[in-house]
């Protein structure tokens, strides 16, 4: 009687899923905000963002147990801090492709993806004038779906920002 039950939810489960809501071809843009890892190298300091900007589109069908995708980030980021007994005001611009793989778990309204993104990082600061350096980020995010097309995300990772989150909107 419990293998039947268990088959049964099973196969209810299955019935109602839908596809995974990151789709070959699909296109999708994110708008958050994040934590400034800037400030945590400040001995006083604060920073507004980083404010998010992710365009991502789906370029290949099933590999594997996901698909890729790729698209374009850009970040900015206003701070201030004490460096050295010297205060920095400035701001900061990132600007990054990115690489995504979405796992299909077969759950209803849910992406989960793994990526990692490469590009440049812009600085304006009174201490240090004007710099460009080449970024990193390696991260881990989710995204839920209220309708068919918009929705919430979080996501973690090493690089500009630690943690951000937002809206998506799939088109």
């Amino acid at each position: 009687m419990k293998k039947l039950g268990i088959t049964l939810l099973c196969l209810l489960i299955i019935g109602f899923s839908r596809a995974q809501d990151f789709e070959n071809k699909g296109n999708y843009m994110s708008v958050g905000i994040g934590t400034d890892l800037f400030v945590s190298h400040a001995d006083d300091g604060f920073a507004i963002g980083p404010f998010l900007i992710n365009y991502e589109r789906g370029i290949t069908d099933m590999i594997g147990i996901g698909r890729f995708g790729a698209g374009l980030s850009a970040e900015y980021s206003v701070y201030t801090g004490e460096y050295n007994d010297k205060v920095a005001d400035g701001s900061r611009l990132i600007l990054m492709g990115r690489g995504t793989y979405h796992f299909e778990f077969n759950v209803p309204k849910m992406d989960v993806y793994a990526g990692a993104g490469l590009g440049g990082h812009f600085s304006d600061t009174d201490y240090y004038g004007r710099s460009f350096e080449l970024k990193h980020r390696v991260f881990a995010g989710i995204r839920y779906y209220f309708k068919s097309n918009l929705g919430v995300y979080g996501e973690v990772g090493i690089g500009s920002s630690m943690a951000n989150g937002g809206f998506v909107l799939a088109f």
